[in-house]
């Protein structure tokens, strides 16, 4: 068995870089560790990150494995830029086991959803898996607003369809022809209208071609809807403000909302409170501009549904969920907490449920 700590945390004299690492949950999650690896974990000044940035950290180490508990913030200073709505995160390099199998373990295998975030980097120098678990999940009432992405966080995208289906309606050189000349950009931003886009390219397809045949081709990427996810969506607004912010077009959205109102026969307005698309703002992301413009119109529009500390908007109470990292990155700018998850992913698995 391992030894637990016998000494209070509260009553430990630590220089201040330590002294948050007493955490009372990283404690208790430090105490369950080490009796499941019976390893004894301890405090210690800090650990060095591939980036050179130290953590303070609890940590506990054998042979081959050691294992840090490590804080993400220091005096509110954020030391880990990944995920800055996490407090703290499991870091393991091992020979013989891996941070998923932790906490596969430590919470429950059927709950490994938990995690935040999973990395698996391999050194070619060495045998040891370097792998980090955030642990954390986000709670929907510490949101005024949550802002969502669409393709790819609501809906199943593959681009790549898309391009394969203009490959064989138009041939390899025409296909890449009319991606690079920015005419399916410039429909997102609303600049040009559909009918435009296809006149352009009947014009230089080396064969006829239909309306209906470039515009199936053109939703082709737009694959299924997940009952999970529009269950997760009615459930979250009971909680907080939820917005649409995409980067589409007529054609595409006539599509998706179609497809939303066959499969569940409910519109927009039953998920979201207001809806964002960049064809009718004439802006798209990254521009700083769109999201100036969303957080204005969201601050004019501000009335929490729960009854919050504060009593004025803030940027630092909205949360943007993203599938794509230069989106987040611009949002951030504005003091937006930004979640940026797999295309395809589950959104939900980054949040607590209370059913």
């Amino acid at each position: 068995m391992a030894r637990r700590f016998t000494i209070p945390v509260e009553k430990v004299d630590f220089s201040p870089l330590v002294a948050v690492v007493t955490d009372l949950k990283i404690y208790q999650l430090a105490l369950k560790l080490g009796k499941m690896l019976a390893m004894d974990f301890h405090l210690t000044d800090s650990v060095m990150s591939d980036k050179g940035q130290l953590f303070p950290t609890m940590q506990a180490a054998t042979e081959r494995t050691r294992i840090y508990i490590i804080q993400n913030r220091v005096n509110n200073v954020l030391l880990e830029p990944k995920h800055p709505l996490v407090n703290f995160f499991v870091r393991v390099e091992s020979r013989d086991i891996g941070a998923g199998d932790i906490v596969a373990n430590l919470l429950g295998a059927q709950d490994i959803r938990t995690c935040i975030d999973y990395t698996n980097e391999v050194s070619d120098k060495s045998v040891l898996k370097y792998e980090s678990i955030y642990i954390n999940k986000l709670n929907p009432s510490q949101f005024d607003v949550v802002i969502f992405d669409f393709g790819g966080v609501i809906l199943n995208i593959n681009p790549q369809v898309t391009r394969y289906q203009f490959a064989q309606l138009l041939g390899t050189d025409c296909a890449a022809q009319v991606e690079k000349s920015q005419w399916l950009v410039a429909l997102e931003r609303g600049e040009i209208e559909w009918g435009e886009v296809v006149a352009n390219i009947q014009q230089i397809a080396p064969k006829p071609v239909s309306e209906l045949e470039i515009r199936n081709a053109w939703n082709a990427m737009l694959l299924n809807y997940e009952p999970e996810r529009i269950k997760k969506l009615k459930q979250m607004r009971r909680y907080c403000r939820l917005v649409l912010l995409s980067n589409t077009n007529e054609v595409h959205y006539q599509c998706f909302a179609d497809r939303l109102k066959e499969q569940y026969n409910i519109t927009f307005s039953d998920l979201f409170d207001d809806v964002y698309l960049s064809h009718q703002m004439h802006l798209i992301k990254p521009d700083a501009a769109i999201f100036e413009q969303v957080l204005e119109n969201e601050k004019k529009k501000y009335s929490p549904k729960l009854k919050k500390a504060n009593s004025e908007f803030s940027p630092q109470r909205v949360l943007f969920v993203e599938d794509t990292a230069v989106n987040a990155q611009a949002a951030a700018q504005f003091g937006i907490n930004t979640l940026v998850i797999e295309r395809n992913g589950q959104f939900y698995d980054y949040f607590n449920w209370i059913e």
